[in-house]
């Protein structure tokens, strides 16, 4: 994998899709529309995960259907 260092991800020089390198979890603050909000929360509530967790399945399987290699954590 060819390394980019000015953004810290890799680029797999099989199927030339960006990867991004395992990193230290960030604490950001998101701005979530009321009905989003509420619907997220039953729905992490439902099936018994933090808000934190539905959103960070939310975002790799977001990030796998662009193409970006997702690492678990």
């Amino acid at each position: 994998m060819a390394r980019n260092r000015r953004n810290k991800t890799q680029v797999n020089a099989k199927n030339n899709t960006p990867s991004v390198e395992n990193e230290e979890p960030i604490s950001i603050s998101l701005r979530i529309p009321g009905r989003a909000a509420r619907s997220a929360r039953l729905c992490a509530n439902d099936i018994g995960i933090s808000l934190n967790g539905l959103i960070c399945i939310a975002l790799a399987d977001y990030l796998h259907s662009k193409g970006y290699s997702v690492h678990s954590v």
